[in-house]
C-alpha cells in the first residue's frame, strides 16, 4: 500500500511568522496533532502538540504572540513517495520517535502529512486480514480462502 493513499492530503500548514495560537486553532479545526510549516512551497519545520506543550506551555511563552518559527521543530524528518512501505515507515517513526512525519515530492514541496494512527490502523487491518486467512486455513474453509 501507497503511503500517500492513507497520508493527509493536503497537509494543514501554517506560515513561520503565523502565531502559535493561530496554529493551534489550524490544528483543532482539523482535528490533527500537527500542522507543517511552509515558507514559499519549502518545509521550514513543523509543529506539534508536544512542541506546543515543550516549547511554550513550559516556558510560560504566550500562544497569541509568539511566532511558531520560534518554537518549531526545524528540519523534521521527511519521506518521499514510494521510499517507505507501510511497515517501514511504522518501524522508522517508532523508532524515530515521531507521531507525524511530512511527505515531500521530488522538488521538495510538501504534500501530504503521514500519521502514526494512519499507520496503525492499516497495519490493524492487514493483521485482521491475515488472522482471518490463518483461521480460515487451519479450519479448512477453503470458500474463504479463495
Amino acid at each position: 500500500m501507497d503511503l500517500l493513499s492513507i497520508a493527509r492530503i493536503p497537509p494543514v500548514s501554517v506560515s513561520p511568522d503565523e502565531s502559535v495560537m493561530r496554529a493551534v486553532e489550524k490544528m483543532t479545526d482539523a482535528g490533527v496533532g500537527a500542522v507543517v510549516v511552509v515558507e514559499k512551497d519549502r518545509l521550514v519545520g513543523i509543529f506539534t502538540e508536544r512542541d506546543l506543550l515543550r516549547n511554550v506551555v513550559a516556558e510560560r511563552m504566550s500562544a497569541l504572540d509568539t511566532p511558531v518559527s520560534l518554537v518549531m521543530t526545524r528540519q523534521p524528518h521527511t519521506v518521499r513517495p514510494g521510499q517507505m512501505n507501510v511497515h517501514e515507515a511504522f518501524e522508522f517513526m517508532s523508532r524515530m520517535h515521531l507521531r507525524h512525519l511530512p511527505m515531500i515530492d521530488h522538488g521538495g514541496k510538501v504534500i501530504a502529512i503521514l500519521s502514526i494512527r494512519h499507520l496503525m490502523r492499516v497495519i490493524v487491518d492487514l493483521l485482521h486480514k491475515d488472522v482471518k486467512l490463518l483461521n480460515a486455513f487451519i479450519n479448512m474453509d477453503w470458500a474463504v480462502m479463495a
